[in-house]
């Protein structure tokens, strides 16, 4: 009866799935169960933004594997049947599940220690560590009907409502950016964007908003650093100059409301992990290509982890903005769209709202100046292209000519 509980988790969310089917003893399922596994899994690798599995279609598929031997054929109905039937707790089997894998690591580590192999005890470590980084994911579906416009209001509210910085960028976003809304912000290497993510956390700051910074590219003491010449309007020596006003400035629009945290290059459950210790208003991904995902090859990835990205965003309630990049067909191109995207022109502009994409150029570069394309904006339909300058010292963007 666990077996079904557990494909009935699988079935129920690809956050299950992705979690813990690596952690899942194979050995212990039986046959059908491990038909309905393999039917599961080709479902979610076959279309990387489901977010759970179409039961009619999971019934089509086992009915074309078992179709020449109708006897297993209604075996496997009725190993479908009871899996959908059970009465389960997802968080507990989720839970279960892991607890299960750690204890067969332990016991692995364990006889490794005993015998001294240093090269089982390395990879046992690192796969117990690995386990350890999974959290159980609070996942809680919400149900409406006939909500009043009162309490529709409300429940916006409570999500939070914040503008995006400066205002250049803003200004086309028509309406706030919601509990729940995913930004992607793309660019060729070192023309941007971790210049465009402080400016927009420094943005939220300056609203009130607590910001969660994830970094896992640069040293988060450099990130820290950019933040505070951004807050302070101070550049690096001019800080190092003058530490107590530079921080006096910071700190008065909003510093100590950003929560730096380093992953090297961290997973999904390590972003949530996060997202949940310290329930931010917004969260920024520095960068999402980093993030480690269990699909199969690197378009799918990116798909996944831009899709569960929002997800985490939509379950916490918080605005999610992540950094990508954009690949060799955006070299020193002004106007860029979501083609240029590196890895996925499809998958990763359905997983956002708004989609920021930074164009430049050797002659805009020695300008300091980006073209800002609104590849996607379902905030307010303009798609338009503009000029921005930026200030490398101060990590800051402005209009331009100002």
């Amino acid at each position: 009866m666990f077996e079904s509980k557990v494909m009935n988790a699988f079935i129920a969310s690809r956050s299950n799935f992705d979690m813990i089917s690596d952690s899942l003893d194979k050995e212990a399922v039986s046959p059908y169960g491990l038909a309905l596994f393999d039917a599961i899994k080709s479902y979610y690798t076959a279309d990387p933004s489901a977010e759970s599995v179409d039961v009619e279609v999971l019934k089509v598929a086992l009915d074309r594997r078992f179709k020449d031997v109708p006897r297993n054929q209604e075996r496997m109905h009725d190993k479908l049947t009871e899996v959908l039937s059970v009465d389960t707790s997802t968080v507990n089997v989720v839970r279960e599940v892991l607890e299960q894998k750690r204890a067969m690591i332990g016991t692995h580590l364990a006889d490794a220690l005993l015998a001294q192999d240093m090269d089982r005890i390395e990879m046992y470590l690192q796969e117990y560590t690995d386990a350890s980084d999974l959290s159980v994911l609070d996942v809680g579906e919400e149900e409406f009907q006939g909500l009043t416009l009162d309490a529709l209001a409300a429940k916006i509210e409570d999500g939070g409502q914040w503008k995006l910085a400066p205002r250049e960028i803003g200004s086309r976003i028509k309406g706030d950016l919601r509990g729940g809304h995913c930004v992607i912000v793309g660019a060729r290497p070192e023309r941007g964007k971790t210049l465009f993510g402080i400016q927009f956390a420094a943005g939220f700051l300056t609203h009130g908003a607590k910001v969660l910074y994830i970094g896992n590219e640069d040293p988060l003491p450099d990130l820290m650093l950019r933040m505070l010449s951004n807050l302070s309007g101070m550049s690096e020596p001019q800080m190092m100059a003058d530490r107590s006003t530079a921080m006096e400035r910071a700190v008065e629009v909003g510093y100590n409301n950003c929560v730096f945290a380093g992953l090297s290059p961290g997973s999904l459950y390590e972003v949530e992990a996060l997202v949940r210790r310290h329930k931010p208003d917004i969260v920024l991904v520095d960068q999402m290509r980093n993030i480690r995902s269990k699909s199969e090859n690197n378009t799918q990835r990116l798909e996944q982890v831009a899709m569960e990205l929002r997800n985490i965003a939509r379950r916490h309630a918080c605005v999610m903005i992540a950094l990508t990049q954009v690949g060799d067909s955006g070299r020193d191109k002004l106007t860029l769209n979501d083609g240029d995207i590196d890895g996925s022109n499809t998958g990763i502009p359905g997983a956002c709202d708004v989609m920021i994409l930074i164009g430049s150029n050797p002659d805009f570069e020695m300008r300091d100046l980006r073209t800002i394309t609104l590849a996607k904006n379902k905030r307010g339909g303009d798609h338009s292209s503009f000029i921005v300058a930026v200030n490398r010292s101060l990590s800051r963007v402005s209009s331009y000519g100002t």
